[in-house]
């Protein structure tokens, strides 16, 4: 999974699964000034868990997967 700096995206890239490594590349573009505020903040982990919750999140809803793992707040 990649996090990619830059302005914020609000969907997941999600590609193809690569049948030869058996890979499935998965992108969020996440908001440079964002992080900078959170890291001033000290909260730029939180914010990059969320961001990867997510990602993932949508993953499991792309392939039909359990939700099971999901974080209740």
């Amino acid at each position: 999974m990649f996090l990619r700096f830059g302005e914020y995206k609000d969907e997941t890239e999600i590609l193809a699964v690569d049948k030869r490594n058996y890979e499935l590349s998965v992108a969020r573009e996440i908001s440079m000034q964002e992080c900078v505020e959170r890291a001033r903040s000290g909260t730029l982990y939180d914010y990059f868990m969320a961001e990867t919750i997510r990602a993932l999140t949508d993953v499991s809803t792309e392939y039909e997967l359990s939700l099971d793992w999901v974080p209740s707040d």
